[in-house]
């Protein structure tokens, strides 16, 4: 299937973190915790738009915070690829850079959230312990991230990639896409539509449409009849595109199907 390579498949990882949110997965309040990596992330997503909409700073700092957590992790058990670790990390500057503009006129609350960055880093070490590095992990509690599938996918400009992956569907699933690049001048002008695939006469659970934030796209689809969804993203930027697809859900089914095209 051109435009996308799959590069991992299903791992568990039992790691030592701090921070990390706690909470059911989107829409599914009495199931258990769905610790992928496309939840963690869209979890932390999902807090600082709301808490950014609110003029929240706090909250948007307790967001990032989560975030630098799951990236941590990623860190820690070596998933990232060093040029997509640097394009992680800008999008998180730009998240703090956005947090602290929110509380310029709060000194308090301003001096709050740089104690919660915890950027301390005089020997301007590596990017990764520097942002998740000194005074970062204070109470250590364990935490399982279940790393689930995860896909490149370039995009060319205007192009649209489709993907028909198989879900589980007792279970929601969660997409989190993240920019895999950075990119210098410009945002990445990104559209995620994920729809569920039933048969003829069933009932498709609701699926989801959005924008990029950043370059970031967070969609989560409930459980429901379908046992596949179809994802379409597409870039209408006047740029190449590179990024990085998380999934939730039974990614080893996933990854039979796609060995299969």
């Amino acid at each position: 299937m051109p435009g996308f390579r799959v590069f991992s498949t299903i791992a568990m990882l039992c790691l030592f973190l701090a921070g990390c949110v706690v909470t059911p997965s989107p829409g599914m309040a009495d199931a258990p915790v769905d610790s992928s990596v496309a939840s963690s992330l869209f979890r932390a997503e999902e807090a600082y738009r709301t808490s950014r909409s609110e003029n929240d700073a706090i909250g948007m700092a307790e967001a990032v915070r989560d975030r630098m957590t799951v990236l941590d992790a990623m860190e820690i058990s070596s998933r990232i690829h060093p040029g997509v670790r640097e394009a992680f990390l800008a999008s998180t500057r730009i998240m703090m850079d956005e947090t602290r503009e929110m509380a310029a006129d709060e000194a308090e609350i301003l001096a709050e959230i740089e104690r919660m960055f915890a950027m301390e880093n005089p020997a301007e070490e590596g990017v990764f312990s520097g942002l998740f590095g000194k005074g970062v992990v204070r109470s250590l509690r364990k935490v399982d991230v279940t790393v689930g599938m995860e896909m490149d996918i370039f995009l060319s400009p205007g192009m649209t990639e489709e993907l028909r992956l198989p879900v589980v569907k007792d279970a929601g699933t969660t997409i989190f896409v993240e920019p895999s690049r950075e990119f210098a001048g410009f945002v990445p002008d990104l559209v995620l539509s994920v729809l569920p695939v039933v048969a003829p006469g069933e009932t498709a659970a609701e699926g989801c449409e959005t924008i990029s934030d950043g370059g970031r796209l967070a969609c989560f689809v409930p459980a429901g009849a379908h046992t596949e969804i179809d994802l379409v993203i597409t870039n209408r930027s006047d740029s190449r595109v590179s990024v990085v697809v998380f999934v939730s859900g039974d990614a080893r089914s996933v990854g039979t199907a796609l060995a299969s095209e």
